[in-house]
């Protein structure tokens, strides 16, 4: 669906949903070019480098990050914050969100490196194939030994068992889900209950297929203390740890005698051609990229792309994609107030919007050196690829215990990150960042990426349009009238006409319109 003509809200609310900005720039570039445009050059747009060569080029291979996790985060920023496919970015944060691997917890060496091949996996499948990218998420090591996987061997007469974390998850999490689902992303009922979609039975079944993958160390034959080629080599199979016996789930059974590959592949086209992974993954990126309630007919229109697009090809993610962000309820935004359309903007997410509009998009020092802002009380309570558990930051489920959500019957799964500690937080660390940009580690003195607020500097006397160009740029035009004249109302309270005088009418203008709700409800 093309919506023509695009004007500067409609071209911004789009922006917002595909990448992380809707800078004027940007805003412009989009309406000469429309949305398929501008989605084919994103997605013929190559990685400029990958996480894993980043880690390398910066020197991160040494003895005394063996065990650190700080190379990963800096290299989740590199990323991040300059990289100019910016759609593939999007996508692949919105995945990491659904197959979680964090460095939190990660027992690794070299986990920077690992996790830094985790993220090169989500890039190269951002647009291709999900059974691809099942299997490579199945048999990366970080995931690995995230779920224990890593390690898992065949029963023994001395009472060991195949580990079932990873059959579970993979379920779970990472494909189907926990009920069977409609095309439409509701549950099937039976007798008015749900329908549960697997047995402890199956986890059991599908743990014994997996048996028998570990790290593959086979090139590090000096045993060298910077070796990292590890974290990015799939796992190997190893034949005495692998069960050959039989196992049974869904109706398809692993023939006994088979091998690890062939019971691996035998696992993954049973979990990809279930019925529920279309509506169950296409409902979650819809809520990472666009809104956290989408209508069944939503879900069911991105399903139906899921299962098949134009080609008869089952799981493409780049006509997913697609699907998602040109799809009428993302793209046309009703004239009445609903409770239903959009979501609570990420913290980590405004982090990168702040970076991608305010500054040269730059590292001063070239080491990216920004530390985790995993932090509720120092930071912003997320931090890429550092969620708590598997279960991700939040639950796509989770809806706050309020009679305005329980009588719309809807949810705002990014609330669950929210309180009182995390909120003046918030408040503080981007107040920090506005009037100083982001800071080099944990040093309070040294500057890594600066603010840029040249454009912003030639409103600072018109308050009226300074409020109207960060609407546009931050909210994407969706800013009520009180809080408009809010701001601008303690904007003309500042009269001050020094130079720092003017800057700090451009920061709390950027700091007021960051903390309203306007800004925090992406719609």
């Amino acid at each position: 669906m093309e919506v023509e003509p695009l004007n500067d809200i409609s071209a911004a609310r789009f922006l917002q949903q595909a990448q992380f900005s809707s800078t004027k720039a940007e805003i412009k570039d989009l309406k000469s070019i429309g949305i398929n445009q501008w989605l084919n050059r994103q997605f013929s747009m190559p990685v400029e480098i990958t996480a894993y060569n980043w880690l390398l080029q910066q020197g991160h291979n040494t003895k005394k990050n063996k065990y650190s996790d700080r190379p990963g985060d800096w290299m989740a920023w590199q990323q991040l914050l300059s990289s100019k496919d910016t759609l593939r970015k999007r996508m692949a944060l919105a995945l990491s969100e659904i197959l979680v691997l964090s460095s939190e917890q990660l027992s690794l060496p070299h986990r920077g490196f690992a996790i830094g091949a985790y993220w090169d996996l989500l890039n190269k499948y951002a647009f291709g194939s999900f059974r691809d990218l099942l299997k490579s998420v199945t048999l990366n090591l970080g995931m690995g030994a995230y779920l224990d996987l890593r390690h898992s061997r065949r029963a023994n007469d001395r009472g060991r068992r195949p580990d079932e974390n990873y059959a579970r998850e993979v379920m779970q999490l990472f494909t189907i889900g926990l009920v069977e689902l409609n095309l439409d992303g509701t549950p099937k009922l039976h007798n008015g209950e749900p329908i549960e979609t697997y047995t402890q039975e199956t986890v059991t079944n599908i743990a014994r297929a997996l048996t028998g993958w570990t790290v593959d160390n086979r090139s590090n034959v000096t045993k060298s203390d910077t070796y990292v080629e590890f974290t990015r080599n799939p796992m190997i199979n190893i034949p005495s740890r692998h069960d050959t016996r039989s196992a049974s789930f869904f109706g398809v059974t692993v023939p006994e005698g088979s091998n690890g590959e062939q019971a691996l592949e035998i696992v993954i086209d049973t979990l990809f051609n279930h019925s529920n992974v279309g509506p169950f993954i296409s409902k979650q990126l819809i809520q990472r990229l666009v809104t956290s309630n989408p209508s069944p007919d939503y879900v069911s229109r991105v399903a139906t792309i899921f299962n098949s697009n134009d080609k008869g090809e089952r799981g493409n993610l780049k006509s997913v994609l697609q699907a998602i962000l040109t799809d009428k309820e993302a793209r046309i935004l009703p004239k009445e107030h609903k409770p239903t359309i959009g979501k609570v903007r990420e913290p980590m997410i405004r982090l990168i919007q702040w970076v991608h509009t305010f500054t040269n998009r730059r590292s001063i020092s070239g080491e990216w050196m920004i530390s985790t802002t995993i932090s509720r009380k120092w930071g912003l309570g997320q931090s890429p690829l550092r969620a708590p558990s598997v279960f991700n930051f939040f639950d796509a489920d989770y809806a706050p215990n309020t009679d305005d959500f329980t009588r719309n019957g809807i949810v705002a799964p990014e609330l669950q990150l929210h309180n009182v500690t995390s909120t003046v937080s918030y408040i503080n660390y981007i107040k920090r960042i506005i009037e100083k940009g982001v800071l080099y580690g944990f040093i309070e003195t040294i500057i890594e990426i600066a603010p840029n607020y040249d454009e912003e500097m030639k409103l600072h006397d018109q308050p009226k349009k300074l409020v109207e160009h960060l609407k546009l740029t931050l909210c994407a035009g969706q800013m009520s009238h009180k809080t408009t004249s809010l701001i601008i109302s303690a904007l003309n309270e500042l009269t001050d006409d020094s130079p720092r005088g003017k800057e700090n009418r451009v920061h709390l203008a950027i700091l007021m319109t960051m903390v309203s709700p306007d800004y925090l409800v992406q719609r």
